[in-house]
């Protein structure tokens, strides 16, 4: 990975650069049956967090 996708945090934790097309992707995984937030953070290894906040911004261009 180049420094442009990866930085490095004191703490040891990974900044990772999603895309837009996986984002989206991740977002529509979310809302699959059998599915939840929780379980797709937890598959990629992302905080729950993250995926409600990407969630929003997909409902916000969806429903202005």
């Amino acid at each position: 990975m180049s420094n442009s996708e990866v930085g490095a945090f004191p703490c040891g934790r990974v900044r990772r650069r999603w895309s837009a097309v996986k984002k989206r992707a991740l977002v529509m995984e979310s809302y699959e049956a059998g599915m939840s937030v929780s379980l797709v953070a937890r598959k990629y290894g992302i905080r729950p967090a993250l995926l409600y906040r990407w969630r929003k911004k997909v409902e916000d261009v969806v429903n202005p």
